[in-house]
């Protein structure tokens, strides 16, 4: 009578946070998105808070990749909070936080950077010569 085994591999929540900016700032207005990159077996369940309080989505404020992402739109100051992402399976938890910090005004032209070049044509390297 042939014998069966199951063999059940489990592997503890993780979170590689190796490029990861936990310091976040965006301009008011703009799209903030937070990352989660989750991994384990069994695929870990995924949790926000913000500032301990759990984050409730909206038209505004959306989950994707199944939690993996956690998006932002049109920020707000009052979006200015500690964020943490949980993720937990049978095997064990993991999290990151992040700071994101909003600031300034959707109407103020400072955090655009503006560039000039100018471009020098010289038609005849004997003028310049003569410059020095």
């Amino acid at each position: 009578m042939p014998i069966e085994h199951l063999l059940l591999c489990t592997v503890p929540a993780y979170i590689d946070t190796t490029e990861l900016l936990k310091h976040v700032r965006v301009v008011k207005n703009k799209v903030a998105i937070l990352h989660c990159p989750v991994q384990g077996i069994p695929l870990p369940n995924i949790t926000w808070l913000k500032d301990g309080e759990a984050i409730l989505q909206s038209d505004r404020v959306r989950l994707l990749m199944s939690g993996r992402q956690l998006e932002l739109s049109l920020a707000r100051e009052t979006d200015t909070a500690l964020y943490t992402c949980t993720a937990h399976n049978v095997a064990g938890s993991a999290q990151i936080q992040y700071n994101l910090t909003v600031f300034g005004n959707e109407n103020r032209r400072s955090s655009a950077v503006y560039l000039h070049v100018l471009f020098v044509e010289c038609a005849n390297d004997k003028l310049l010569s003569n410059m020095y």
